[in-house]
């Protein structure tokens, strides 16, 4: 009903505002000015509330020692909501609310009515989209543990008004990603459900325990392929890789072995420290940027998540043990990898070489060694070579298989009845006198036949293949960087308005398509094409 009335009220002062009152000339110069009313919204209009909203602004914190003004507002928000926890509306708003950090007291009795009628009907599954200061307000209510039965149900709660709301602002994606966290941690939920949080923040922590699990396991094809997002060389995109790949994890275990027990007796660092870096300790808060009361604040308690990050109150203060991926040292965790690719490449003598990239002489003499009594030890020294000739054996065996030789075919008697020749030449006779007719001679035109384009089918190599899909641009780099003007490849990047790296890269993807390997190193020098690659690349550019 009231619903109703307000919808009324709103089209009768519409019409009121664009209503022309009609002059006449006569009374233009008659007219006289007198005081009236400012038209207003229907929303602006006074409203019977609820005695509830008013005992509800009365409430305030009795304490007032707080040290910051926000505890003080935090708090004040906390036992606001409290007493309307369990509150119900039914009110027909049809306005706006837009505030920084939204609470009860900055809101009008309409617009209170309006949130809690739509706060009614959200816990009754039905989300409808409103204000932003409104959902921000909820999310408040249910950091807080406003109208939830446990934190499990509370998570349950923010997880179901973030999926049910973003289509209509995503907004609120950058802070319950981060709260869903804090509201796991700060209740002392099982710390899984960290891993039900989409577009989770900071991986990095996951991914540590993931590498650190594979090493233990000595799981070193894991390890790997985890390690490689971690690295400035990209081992997954090597070529040798795909034709050894388990040689290389085989040596790769060794190198770490070694290189582990290095750092164990030589440094005060171990080596998981030195590729990631060094537990952090930093001060935390929860729910940073929202409004929250800490009640419980002077409980003593701790939160692991797994080995690289924990949470510890203590007298009221939180601390947060953490790795940062800022400390990772790319560049290290790449020089082990390809300095074990390099030696395991020299050894193989495989035909393809890497240019030495080594930086530490400690690193590389240990790599070498290790790689090297790899290779003895299998028996892999030279072994490219030698699988070449095994499979060039292998196909000549193949080819002599395949050889069949001919039976001997018996040769076929014919007999001829010469007595039948008679027969046979008057018969032919009666058939050729039936057949004889007059010759018609016409005149036929000319038909010129265009004999068909032949298209050499020769198959095209794989370099050739890559050359032909590059752009003239592209081209150009290469032979730049051939020729070592790299200060030339910035002016064709700042003619394209890209970056030097973007340009690279793909040249670097039609060069995996075609040749099934990276053709250009990028690092944070200049960028170098694979020695390998040289001599091709000039034949076909």
């Amino acid at each position: 009903m009231e619903s109703n009335i307000l919808k009324l009220i709103n089209e009768a002062l519409a019409k009121a505002k664009i209503m022309k009152v009609n002059m006449n000339d006569d009374d233009k110069n008659k007219s006289s000015y007198r005081p009236e009313a400012i038209i207003k919204k229907a929303s602006e209009l006074a409203v019977p509330a609820p005695k509830k909203y008013k005992e509800m602004l009365r409430i305030v914190p009795k304490n007032d020692t707080f040290y910051w003004q926000s505890e003080y507002i935090n708090a004040r928000f906390y036992l606001q909501a409290k007493f309307m926890e369990n509150f119900e509306d039914d009110y027909a708003y049809y306005g706006e609310v837009l505030r920084y950090l939204p609470q009860y007291t900055d809101m009008s009795f309409p617009e209170l009515r309006g949130y809690f009628t739509w706060r009614t009907k959200v816990r009754k599954g039905i989300v409808e989209k409103t204000s932003s200061s409104f959902v921000f307000v909820y999310i408040y209510e249910l950091i807080n543990g406003i109208g939830v039965t446990s934190p499990q149900n509370g998570f349950e709660k923010l997880l179901f008004i973030w999926n049910e709301y973003r289509d209509y602002d995503n907004k609120i994606d950058r802070y319950l990603k981060d709260w869903l966290k804090d509201y796991v941690i700060y209740y002392e939920m099982d710390v899984s459900r960290i891993k039900d949080i989409p577009r989770k923040k900071n991986p990095y922590l996951f991914a540590l325990g993931d590498i650190q699990a594979a090493i233990s396991e000595k799981n070193f094809l894991r390890f790997m392929e985890l390690i490689n997002d971690f690295s400035n060389y990209k081992i997954l995109k090597s070529k040798f890789l795909k034709e050894f790949k388990n040689d290389y994890i085989e040596a790769l275990t060794m190198v770490y072995m070694e290189i582990e027990d290095f750092y164990d007796k030589n440094r005060k660092t171990t080596l998981f420290e030195k590729m990631f870096g060094k537990e952090s300790c930093d001060s935390w808060v929860p729910f940073r940027s929202g409004i929250f009361y800490e009640n419980t604040k002077n409980l003593d308690r701790k939160s692991i998540v797994n080995d690289f990050e924990r949470y510890v109150c203590e007298n009221g203060e939180w601390l947060k043990y953490s790795y940062s991926e800022y400390y990772s040292d790319k560049r290290f965790i790449g020089e082990m990898l390809r300095t074990t690719e390099f030696y395991l490449r020299e050894l193989y003598n495989y035909s393809y070489k890497i240019t030495f990239r080594g930086s530490s002489k400690v690193l590389t003499s240990l790599i070498e060694k290790t790689v090297r009594k790899y290779c003895e030890e299998q028996h892999k020294m030279d072994l490219y070579p030698r699988l070449k000739e095994q499979q060039k054996n292998k196909k000549e065996k193949e080819k002599t298989r395949e050889m069949v030789i001919p039976e001997k075919i018996e040769p076929v008697i014919i007999k001829i009845d010469t007595t039948k020749f008679d027969e046979i030449r008057r018969i032919a006779q009666n058939t050729q006198n039936t057949l004889i007719i007059e010759p018609i001679v016409t005149e036929q035109e000319k038909i010129i036949i265009k004999k068909p384009r032949i298209i050499p089918t020769e198959k095209i190599s794989g370099m050739q293949c890559f050359s032909n899909h590059l752009t003239p641009d592209e081209k150009e780099i290469i032979k730049l960087l051939l020729s070592h003007q790299w200060k030339k490849i910035g002016d064709i990047a700042k003619k394209k308005d890209r970056m030097i790296s973007v340009l690279i890269e793909a040249i670097n993807e039609k060069a995996l398509e075609h040749i099934d390997d990276n053709l250009i190193e990028i690092n944070d020098e200049n960028p170098w094409i694979y020695d390998e690659y040289k001599v091709e690349l000039q034949e076909v550019i």
